[in-house]
């Protein structure tokens, strides 16, 4: 009788359990799709760093044209929220720190994209706006917004291999420039300066075509361009006995033309000190994704004889 009730119990005890452990599973196959998005969503935003900031701007109303103030308002915004989280903490030297310390280019200088935009405070609103008050000549908002910030996701099929033909040069002699890349690719190359400037080096109004074929080597300046004339020399400014200075190469999976502005062409060895700094072609390299671009920063240096 004993055995029999010891049996009798460790059965009902083991019903018990199967049924407890059915309800669980039950319970997890109606619960887990739910929980799955929320997962996958805090996974991708693992891979961004958001940062919030508040900041100002200021527009003038042409044409009582409202609308179109508010957007550009919105737009000076989001650059000076960029501004202040990544374009304005990128220097040369930063460059060269990172590449020191990690050996690569990658996620040195990020892919920034705005993620979220809050306007806190807007003058005139739109239900208010009066064209005939004196007042109301610019557009004023105050903007909360959140810059995502991505130094990870490069395409690692997608590289290019550059070097110099020396790192130390002597004022006049000359720079051969090496490059390959992995895939096709589109290039550009800046030299980047002491004094935190940069000029352009390739494309330039002399040598537009800044296409490159995949695992094909091509030196710079190649035989057409010697034909023309045209050769690197390196220079240094006349107050100074040497200086170090760095070529950044970036190859792009599609074309893209910089909006040059103040960047000078490095061409005829004309420097006037009135070129664009870094932090110009920074701004316009956070915005395109790591994945569509491969970066090589060299440094050499130059001395008088």
């Amino acid at each position: 009788m004993v055995v029999l009730m010891l049996k009798r119990v460790y059965v009902k005890r083991l019903v018990y359990c199967c049924r407890k452990l059915i309800m669980a599973l039950i319970v997890m196959l109606i619960v887990a799709p739910l929980l799955l998005p929320q997962v996958y969503a805090y996974q991708s935003q693992s891979l961004q760093d958001i940062t919030w900031v508040t900041v100002e701007s200021s527009v003038p109303i042409v044409g009582n044209d409202l609308e179109k103030a508010r957007e550009q308002a919105i737009t000076e915004a989001e650059t000076k929220a960029i501004e202040s989280v990544v374009v304005a903490d990128i220097s040369l030297d930063t460059l060269l720190v990172n590449l020191k310390l990690s050996g690569s280019m990658v996620g040195a200088i990020p892919y920034v994209e705005i993620a979220e935009t809050i306007i806190l405070e807007e003058s005139p609103s739109q239900s208010d706006y009066d064209p005939s008050n004196a007042v109301d000549t610019h557009c004023k908002l105050k903007v909360k917004i959140g810059v995502a910030v991505e130094v990870s996701g490069s395409d690692p099929g997608f590289a290019i291999d550059a070097s110099l033909n020396k790192v130390a040069f002597v004022d006049g002699e000359e720079m051969t420039i090496t490059l390959k890349p992995t895939t096709d690719c589109f290039y550009a190359i800046f030299i980047m300066l002491e004094d935190q400037k940069v000029l352009k080096l390739i494309p330039n109004s002399y040598k537009t075509d800044n296409y490159l074929a995949a695992n094909t080597s091509y030196t710079l300046p190649d035989e057409e361009d010697r034909a023309k004339g045209i050769l690197l020399k390196v220079s240094t400014p006349e107050e100074k006995h040497s200086v170090s200075e760095s070529v950044y190469v970036v190859a792009l999976k599609q074309p893209i033309s910089f909006e040059s502005g103040r960047i000078q062409e490095a061409v005829f060895g004309i420097y006037d000190g009135e070129t664009a700094f870094i932090q110009d072609l920074v701004r316009q390299i956070v915005h395109i994704p790591l994945r569509d671009r491969a970066e090589k920063l060299i440094q050499y240096r130059i001395s008088k004889p």
